[in-house]
């Protein structure tokens, strides 16, 4: 399993989104805790799914592309995909949108 922490997939005005943590399985299967907060008001949620690896860049970077297929956050919907180069190093995954 590989994770992520403190992670917006997002960079739309209003409310925050974050992913917490974010954890990518050897299934293809994704799940993460996360949360939203609006102004000082912040609710957690979770929201999983499936993602795929295209061929990598190298031994440590690859473009991941993931699909939410169920969530209970607020404003979010199922469907939704997003699109990152993920970089793996000794301190842990850093991630680009791509």
């Amino acid at each position: 399993k590989t994770a992520i922490e403190n992670f917006t997939p997002s960079d739309a005005s209003g409310a925050t989104f974050k992913y917490a943590k974010m954890t990518f399985s050897g299934d293809n299967q994704w799940t993460a805790d996360a949360f939203v907060e609006i102004q000082d008001e912040r609710m957690e949620c979770v929201e999983r799914g499936g993602w795929t690896l295209e061929p990598a860049e190298s031994a440590s970077v690859g473009t991941v592309s993931w699909k939410v297929e169920q969530t209970d956050c607020p404003g979010r919907e199922a469907g939704s995909t997003t699109r990152a180069e993920f970089t793996i190093s000794k301190s842990g995954v850093d991630a680009v949108f791509r």
